[in-house]
């Protein structure tokens, strides 16, 4: 999706030649996704709105009504996902909540869009760890942006009694 919007950017929508800048690098995004949900795992169109003055990606069920979920860009990794979800266009979002990991798939049918999302996160991003690290290099601080996982899949745990039953969870293994 990234090299193909890439090239879609370059040769059709002529991004790199003109002078304005890409609509994500403006700090402020705000549109609809689908989001799957938590239990049912069908997918739903939310709102999210990213703000990279507050640090802040937010989603809401409903748009009148106060953000379901506030997720800081700096503690946020975002990451390609379509062989896991089913969808072309998706995307991970991965952050930390209360000491786990969670996670949010969210897809468009417009490969475009997805791509704007995923910039504009990386893009919030890197502005934040200029303003915290100014005499680090562009190259430097790209590193710290989002990462792929090594490894993820389906295990079978248990607990620390030998009663306890085998449980399948989803594990990510991170570098």
């Amino acid at each position: 999706v990234l090299i193909e919007q890439w090239i879609r950017a370059k040769y059709e929508r002529l991004e790199f030649s003109l002078n304005e800048r890409p609509s994500y690098t403006s700090g402020h995004v705000e549109g609809f996704l689908m989001k799957r949900g938590k239990e049912d795992s069908r997918y739903q169109p939310r709102k999210f709105v990213l703000c990279e003055t507050d640090d802040t990606l937010k989603y809401h069920v409903k748009e009148s009504k106060d953000p379901k979920a506030v997720l800081r860009i700096s503690e946020l990794n975002v990451a390609f996902a379509p062989p896991k979800i089913g969808h072309m266009n998706s995307m991970q979002l991965t952050y930390l909540k209360d000491g786990s990991t969670r996670h949010i798939y969210v897809y468009h049918d417009d490969p475009e869009v997805i791509n704007n999302w995923y910039m504009a996160i990386r893009c919030a991003k890197l502005h934040r760890l200029q303003v915290a690290f100014p005499s680090a290099s562009e190259a430097e601080l790209v590193h710290l942006l989002t990462r792929d996982f090594a490894r993820e899949g389906w295990l079978l745990k248990t607990g620390p009694r030998p009663s306890d039953g085998y449980k399948r969870r989803w594990f990510t293994l991170d570098n």
